[in-house]
């Protein structure tokens, strides 16, 4: 699922085939670090971030919060 902070808007949900985990932010560059994923598209190279709560199937599960 997408979202904007800054607009506070969403585009709907986003499927990405063939990603893989960045680094994580450091709290000093980013405000959300603790809940906030980095990753690249490995089909268009673009380096990405999504808050983990949006995170909805990973590799084929559904995922759930706790």
């Amino acid at each position: 699922m997408s979202y904007n902070s800054q607009n506070g808007t969403s585009d709907g949900v986003v499927e990405v085939r063939n990603g893989r985990f960045l680094s994580r932010e450091v709290k000093e560059r980013h405000r959300d670090a603790e809940i906030v994923e980095r990753y690249i598209n490995l089909d268009t190279m673009e380096i990405r971030r999504f808050y983990q709560p949006l995170l909805m199937v990973f590799e084929g599960v559904k995922l759930t919060l706790k």
